[in-house]
């Protein structure tokens, strides 16, 4: 499903969209809660949330109303997938005997 995300991104981006969801949605039932709570505690997966919460804080300021707000708020929610994207790859490549840390400094 990632390769058909890959795939679509210079074409369409309804098309990445709707394989975005697929690919959540088949996660989803997949989820180790243990190994998940972990990536989340890394600093890596903890940015793109504290990005995410940092905007929704910012509509706090703003005089618009709460509809307009929220569409404000919405291409910063899709940064919300990046933590479950590098926990796919955590769990696909541990049980390969690799993990993103290990060899993600080797392609720098």
């Amino acid at each position: 499903m990632t390769v058909l995300i890959a795939f679509l991104l210079p074409w369409s981006t309804t098309g990445v969209v709707i394989a975005a969801a697929l690919w959540v949605v088949a996660l989803v039932p997949t989820l180790e809660m243990g190994a998940l709570l972990r990536s989340l505690k890394r600093p890596i997966s903890a940015l793109p949330i504290a990005m995410f919460a940092l905007a929704l804080v910012g509509t706090l300021w703003s005089d618009a109303s709460w509809g307009e707000r929220l569409y404000g708020v919405g291409p910063t929610a899709r940064l919300l997938v990046l933590p479950l994207l590098l926990y796919h790859g955590d769990v696909r490549h541990a049980a390969r005997g690799f993990s993103l840390p290990s060899w993600c400094p080797a392609c720098c």
